[in-house]
């Protein structure tokens, strides 16, 4: 674990995620930045058809729209790729909060 301003955060190697939770929040951002390099979803998914993992537009709108829970994660590193972004511009770092186990371990009964 490393802590940062505070907040401990753990990595995960990639390999170990195949999905990634989607929202409404994040398809905004998606639109944002796709429109911010003055591209359309016609563009990327020709783009990520030419990477070898095609995103259709009607996939690229519903997902700027909100409208999966989730997305995977192979298939958001190619959109992120195409839109010269890295992966972790729409996926938090993992962290995990440790708790007191309810366990009494000095009470062997």
């Amino acid at each position: 674990m490393v802590s940062e301003n505070g907040e401990e955060k753990m990595y995960v190697l990639a390999d170990a995620v195949r999905t990634v939770a989607w929202s409404k929040e994040l398809g905004l951002k998606l639109t944002a930045i796709k429109n911010s390099r003055g591209l359309s979803f016609i563009k990327i998914q020709k783009a990520t058809e030419a990477l070898g993992d095609k995103s259709s537009d009607a996939f690229l709108v519903r997902l700027a729209a909100g409208e999966y829970a989730e997305v995977s994660l192979k298939k958001l590193s190619v959109i992120c790729q195409v839109l010269g972004i890295e992966v972790h511009e729409f996926v938090p770092v993992l962290s995990q909060k440790t708790f007191p186990s309810p366990i009494d371990s000095t009470n062997s009964s």
